[in-house]
C-alpha cells in the first residue's frame, strides 16, 4: 500500500528507468510529458503485466501512473493532471461571492504576471509545499487553452489587450520608453483595465514591470536623449508624466518601472511621474550591495536613482498593492477592484506586515 497521505501521490524525483526500445534512462515525468502519448506510455510502463520492471515503476512513479494512495490504478482515465505537488491538493473551485448586491456577484480581480515563469516552475516543485498557492488556484479558473509568446514585452501587450503582438504598433513588441513615440497599443485598441473601469466601474491599479513602451515628456524644442533618459534637462519629468503610461490605458493608479529589473532606467514612476530625479546616478553592470543588505544586480548599464534595489522589487509591489487595497476600502468600498501586478522575478521571500 502506498502511504503518501493524499489522493495524489508524489513521484520519486531520483528514480530512473529505461525505455522499452533502448537504454535511455528517463524519470517519472517522461510518462506524462506529452498528452498525445500519455495513454500509450501509461499502458507500457504502468500496467500490472506481471513484470518486476513495471511493478518498480508503479511503486516509484505513483503520480505519473495515476495511482491513488491505496495502490489502485486509474490508468484508463487519461485526463492529464497538472498539479504534481507535495502540498495538499487544492480545494474544489467555489463560485466567487461579493457581499455588495449592486455588483451582482462580480469578483474583485488580482491579475499577477510573473516574469520568466513556466508551468513547470510552479506545478512540479514536489519538494516545495505551496498550500496557499493551491488554495488560490482552487478558488479560481485554470485556463488550458491560453496563447502567449516566449518573449516579455509582446506577452504583456497580449495579456492587457487581448491581441496577438503583430496587431500592435510593432510586430515584435515595444520594449521601452525610448523605442518610439507611443506604447504598443494602436489607435482604437483598449486594455482590460479600461474596459473594466469604464464598463464595470472597477477601481484599477497597476504595479511593477510596464514594458510596453511610452514616450518621454519633452520641453518645447527639446529632442529625446536616449542615453540620459531621466537626467537630461530637456526631459520634462518635473511637470509631466510618461506619455502612454499606465494612466493612459485605463489604470487610475500605478507604481511602475519601464523594464523591471532587467533594464533601465532604474527608477520608479508613480502614476506616470518619475520619482527621485534629484538622486540620479549611472549604474554599472555587476552586483551592488544595497542599504537593505541585499545584492542588487544590474544587467545593463543605465541611469537610475541611487536608492534602486532590485532585491526589494517584488516586496515593493506587495506593499504598494496592500496600500492600494486599504485606500480603496476607505474611499470606494462599494466598488470593485482590478489589480494588475507584474512581478520583477520569480520568487521572493516576503511579506510586509502580519
Amino acid at each position: 500500500m502506498l502511504t503518501c497521505g493524499w489522493s495524489c501521490c508524489v513521484d520519486d524525483a531520483n528514480f530512473e528507468f529505461p525505455t522499452n526500445w533502448g537504454d535511455t534512462q528517463n524519470k517519472c515525468g517522461y510518462i506524462i510529458k506529452n498528452e498525445s502519448t500519455l495513454s500509450k506510455r501509461r499502458q507500457a510502463y504502468c500496467e500490472d503485466n506481471g513484470t518486476n520492471d513495471n511493478a518498480k515503476i508503479r511503486s516509484m512513479c505513483p503520480y505519473a501512473c495515476n495511482l491513488t494512495c491505496d495502490g489502485t490504478s486509474n490508468i484508463n482515465n487519461n485526463d492529464l493532471v497538472m498539479f504534481p505537488t507535495a502540498s495538499p491538493p487544492p480545494p474544489k473551485p467555489v463560485p466567487p461571492t461579493n457581499n455588495n448586491n449592486n455588483n451582482n456577484g462580480r469578483p474583485n480581480i488580482l491579475l499577477i504576471l510573473a516574469d520568466d515563469v513556466g508551468t513547470g516552475d510552479v506545478y512540479t516543485m514536489d519538494k516545495v509545499q505551496m498550500p496557499n498557492l493551491n488554495a488560490l488556484m482552487g478558488k479560481g479558473i485554470k485556463f488550458t487553452d491560453a496563447h502567449s509568446t516566449p518573449l516579455c514585452a509582446p506577452s504583456r501587450y497580449m495579456l492587457l489587450s487581448g491581441n496577438y503582438p503583430h496587431r500592435g504598433r510593432n510586430p515584435n513588441g515595444t520594449w521601452s520608453m525610448i523605442q518610439g513615440d507611443t506604447n504598443q497599443f494602436t489607435n482604437g485598441q483598449v486594455s482590460i483595465a479600461q474596459v473594466l473601469k469604464e464598463s464595470g466601474g472597477y477601481d484599477t491599479f497597476m504595479a511593477g514591470k510596464y514594458h510596453i513602451g511610452g514616450r518621454v515628456p519633452l520641453k518645447p524644442g527639446a529632442v529625446l536623449n536616449k542615453n540620459n533618459v531621466i537626467s537630461d534637462d530637456g526631459h520634462d519629468w518635473n511637470n509631466q508624466p510618461l506619455f502612454d503610461g499606465p494612466q493612459d490605458i485605463g489604470f487610475e493608479r500605478s507604481y511602475m518601472t519601464d523594464q523591471g529589473i532587467q533594464g533601465g532606467p532604474y527608477s520608479w514612476f508613480r502614476n506616470g511621474y518619475l520619482e527621485g530625479r534629484d538622486e540620479v546616478m549611472t549604474w554599472q553592470v555587476g552586483d551592488h550591495v544595497t542599504a537593505s543588505g541585499g545584492t542588487s544586480k544590474i544587467l545593463k548599464p543605465d541611469e537610475g536613482v541611487a536608492s534602486w534595489d532590485s532585491t526589494l522589487y517584488n516586496q515593493i509591489l506587495v506593499k504598494e498593492t496592500e496600500e492600494f487595497m486599504e485606500e480603496h476600502l476607505q474611499k470606494r468600498p462599494s466598488d470593485l477592484m482590478f489589480m494588475y501586478v507584474a512581478l520583477g522575478y520569480r520568487w521572493a521571500a516576503c511579506c510586509w506586515g502580519s
